[in-house]
């Protein structure tokens, strides 16, 4: 589960949990930062759950969240209410960029199929069509459409790829050529293109200038 920080923000967070990822977001406008960053730790978190080494271990994972998300969970001190991710959720709801029932629902479904033993690697397709679609909805970038939604799902799928150690084809990665506009889904693409990016700052420290280079001269 998420560690429990009293007032920590989700860009802090999130270059807790993933430097790299964090580091992608530093490429967007700063009020946009803390939103992404709470859907990506979302994501994350889930897809820990989902591929716990055994179904009942992971269906566990997963319920606390979507007990957590629909509000059943228990409240006052110790309570879901109070981990930081789960706060910070409640309040991206609150602004209504979030619906936080429709997240748990899906998050059901992955709790059944996971039980009735459907592999993770499919089931998982779900979460990231889920999260590829609040990926793209912010309200500080107006435009998106169904492309930039179709992109956010390739991108994660692309980066759970990538993190599975499993080879990341060119198709999945196929950033250049489209469209879209929103830099942080280019950025997580050519994150996933080689994973050796992933363990920065331990073995890429130069990643952050390559990341800049790479906008810069229109190769990301």
């Amino acid at each position: 589960m998420t560690t429990k920080m009293t007032g920590i923000t989700g860009i802090a967070s999130l270059r807790h949990e993933s430097p790299p990822l964090a580091l992608v977001l530093y490429f967007i406008p700063p009020k946009a930062r803390n939103y992404f960053a709470d859907i990506i730790l979302l994501w994350l978190e889930c897809r820990r759950g989902l591929y716990a080494s055994e179904a009942m271990p992971s269906a566990i994972r997963l319920a606390w969240w979507r007990d957590a998300l629909r509000g059943v969970g228990k409240t006052g001190a110790g309570g879901d209410a109070d981990v930081p991710l789960v706060m910070r959720l409640q309040s991206h709801h609150g602004r209504g960029v979030l619906v936080l029932a429709e997240i748990a629902d899906v998050i059901a479904g992955m709790i059944e199929r996971r039980l009735a033993g459907e592999s993770p690697q499919v089931i998982i397709q779900d979460w990231h069509a889920c999260m590829g679609g609040y990926a793209t909805l912010y309200e500080f970038q107006p435009g998106v459409n169904k492309h930039d939604r179709q992109h956010a799902t390739a991108a994660l799928a692309a980066l759970d790829k990538a993190m599975l150690g499993a080879p990341v084809s060119q198709t999945d990665t196929s950033h250049k050529n489209n469209t879209n506009n929103l830099v942080q889904l280019r950025l997580i693409h050519w994150l996933a293109a080689n994973p050796a990016r992933l363990n920065y700052p331990h073995q890429q420290p130069w990643l952050p200038l390559h990341m800049a280079w790479g906008l810069c001269w229109g190769r990301i």
